[in-house]
């Protein structure tokens, strides 16, 4: 789907790294559209980030499309456009061999079934490859959908594009209620029932129509890492740990897939973990730990529930919260964290639950986007810091700060000399795990004068954005106006973190 969304607060960065989850029968190299995948670097503006390691253990994915209009299956009518006529395909061990290509065309209609035997409780990922590894956001290539149906033909789990959003490549992972027959449904946004033309880039833009998908188990080797019970406190934690990427430099790590269930309503996860003391953190950033807890339910990942508030402290201080998030209204978290300490991170279920109370997340470290660096001056209209434009992401300016008190934070943006009839902004502070509330950006003209429709204020469960700010004429830049309306008690972060992009409008 083409909308803007929070991920846009976050620059790309290059020492992100994700290893997806999948059978480590095989190293994935460059024929897997999953494999190798800089997912955490492209949770900036639009971008892929850094690339993984060709082969890295356990980065399979499905085989890369093969062909200009894809792989080899045919379009609408082409003998799985059913339930009922779906393709068999196996949870395999080789992507190479056991993926499947596929062709939606015409891309506005065509869907592609395919069917598979499972075992209760086997835990399985399945992956798909349709965009470039050039440009995961290619609208010239099909924006994939993929839904999971049990044998009575009940919806179980779905997904649009991964979380986190560094593709439009659907990454879908999930436990299998029950052993049988199980079918998958591959379709382009445009032929999906919520998606069409308000969310799906244009199908008439789509000329390179191919897909692959491969279904493998979840092994808990390297990479991926199984809760262990007892681990209801700090001093009994599952321990957490980031494997190094060799081919993204010194001090990069990968992701790591957390998998864990609550065995009951009062059930709490408890995770430790240490920030590498080599972790590569740019000049002008601070080091971040990142948790992406996978969407639940029929529209996720197929959990009957959710994690609920789950929070960050060091291992010396359990009690004293640095970080706190609600999972279940789709907060996530991007906390400032100080390398080579040790801490700790709690768990708890959502209120509500079923049968199928497990959890996936991904969990990385890197580094955030840079740092304000005049705290003081910047408190007035007249200084306000500015900020510079992303090299390699035109018209995209980010910013990561704090506010502590009454404290109010002023930023410049120059307007670019062209493709800039608008501005977007998206920040997160609660939602990312801050301790801040309320927090309120303003879009002010470079008088300080505010722009029409151009202020929000983050919610527990609503994301800040200010979407398609028309630029006033002749203005060569516009100001950010960040304030908070308070602290949480008991909760000892103050962060924030922007992004700003500007764009044409489209014909």
């Amino acid at each position: 789907m083409k909308w803007f969304n929070l991920s846009l607060c976050v620059a790309v960065g290059a020492t992100w790294m994700m290893l997806p989850a999948c059978s480590s029968d095989s190293g994935g190299g460059n024929t897997g559209g999953a494999a190798g995948n800089g997912a955490f670097g492209g949770f900036g503006a639009g971008g892929t980030g850094a690339t993984g390691a060709t082969g890295a253990t356990g980065a399979t994915g499905a085989t890369g499309a093969t062909g200009a209009s894809g792989g080899t299956g045919g379009g609408a009518g082409d003998g799985n456009d059913t339930r009922e006529t779906a393709e068999a395909i196996t949870i395999g061990t080789d992507p190479a061999t056991d993926s499947k290509q596929g062709t939606l065309d015409p891309v506005a209609t065509d869907q592609d079934w395919y069917k598979f035997t499972g075992t209760a409780g086997q835990i399985i990922s399945i992956s798909t490859d349709a965009k470039p590894s050039a440009d995961e956001f290619d609208k010239t290539y099909p924006d994939l959908v993929i839904e999971l149906y049990d044998t009575n033909g009940t919806k179980i789990a779905s997904q649009d594009d991964r979380s986190p959003r560094t593709s439009n490549d659907p990454f879908l992972l999930t436990v299998l209620p029950t052993a049988g027959d199980y079918y998958l449904r591959v379709l382009e946004c445009n032929a999906w029932e919520q998606g069409g033309a308000a969310n799906c880039a244009d199908a008439a833009g789509v000329v390179n129509k191919g897909y692959a998908v491969y279904i493998s188990e979840v092994k808990f080797d390297q990479g991926n890492l199984q809760e262990t019970e007892p681990n209801d406190n700090a001093t009994t934690a599952t321990a957490l740990s980031f494997e190094p990427n060799p081919g993204g430099g010194a001090g990069v790590y990968y992701s790591t897939l957390m998998y864990g269930t609550f065995g009951s309503a009062t059930d709490v996860d408890v995770y430790k973990f240490t920030v590498p003391a080599d972790l590569s953190v740019g000049a002008d950033s601070r080091a971040i730990v990142r948790f992406n807890p996978q969407p639940s339910g029929a529209d996720g990942n197929g959990s009957t529930t959710s994690p609920g508030d789950v929070t960050i402290a060091t291992s010396a201080a359990p009690t004293a919260l640095i970080a706190q998030v609600d999972v279940s209204k789709g907060g996530s978290f991007d906390v400032p964290i100080t390398v080579g300490t040790e801490y700790v991170i709690f768990y708890k279920r959502a209120a509500t639950g079923g049968a199928a109370d497990f959890y996936f997340d991904f969990a990385g470290v890197g580094d955030g986007n840079p740092v304000e660096k005049q705290e003081a001056p910047n408190n007035a209209v007249g200084t306000a810091e500015a900020l510079v434009e992303a090299a390699t992401q035109p018209g995209s300016y980010f910013i990561e700060g704090d506010l502590v008190g009454s404290d109010v934070d002023h930023f410049s943006v120059g307007v670019p000399a062209s493709n800039a009839d608008k501005i977007s902004v998206a920040c997160g502070a609660q939602r990312s795990g801050s301790g801040l509330r309320s927090l309120k950006v303003e879009l002010l003209d470079d008088t300080g004068a505010a722009l029409p429709s151009a202020t929000m204020t983050e919610t527990a469960d609503t994301d800040l954005l200010i979407q398609d700010i028309a630029v006033p004429a002749g203005k060569t830049k516009l100001l950010i106006k960040l304030t908070a309306g308070s602290q949480a008690p008991g909760v000892s972060s103050t962060f924030y973190r922007c992004g700003a992009h500007f764009s044409a409008n489209t014909p």
